[in-house]
């Protein structure tokens, strides 16, 4: 009997809180701007809390649930806990959206506090003041 409680308050409580909301803590932060531009489109992610979801690619826009989609699976790849955006996550995400040449992202967590990450492409042109 007390298996059968645990397990029903088990399933209650993943219900209420299913996985995919605690794997996903962004959603408490007060907004979420993502943009990677590539040589030809720029994509971009925002996020208002508590619901407001819109993804643009170029000139196509999304809302709702298939941003929110589109949010995860890029959260997957660009990891807010780190403090940079490493080149390996560079790699990955020009898998998916070729020759990105910018990537920035600026959260408002639920503090208020901004953060900031950025990567650029680095530039290379030569430079005609140094000769190189």
């Amino acid at each position: 009997m007390f298996l059968k409680v645990v397990l029903m308050a088990f399933m209650f409580l993943t219900i209420i809180n299913p996985a995919n909301e605690q794997e996903y803590k962004w959603l408490q932060d007060s907004s979420l701007k993502i943009r990677i531009t590539t040589e030809d489109t720029l994509y971009e992610w925002e996020y208002e809390n508590p619901n407001l979801f819109e993804y643009e690619a170029g000139s196509r826009i999304l809302r709702g649930s298939e941003a929110k989609e589109s949010f995860e699976q890029l959260l997957e790849v660009i990891d807010l806990s780190e403090p940079i955006i490493s080149e390996e996550t560079v790699d990955v995400v020009a898998e998916h959206y070729e020759n990105p040449v910018r990537i920035d992202v600026k959260r408002i967590d639920s503090d208020r506090c901004l953060q900031t990450w950025l990567w650029k492409k680095p530039n290379e042109m030569k430079d005609p003041v140094k000769g190189n």
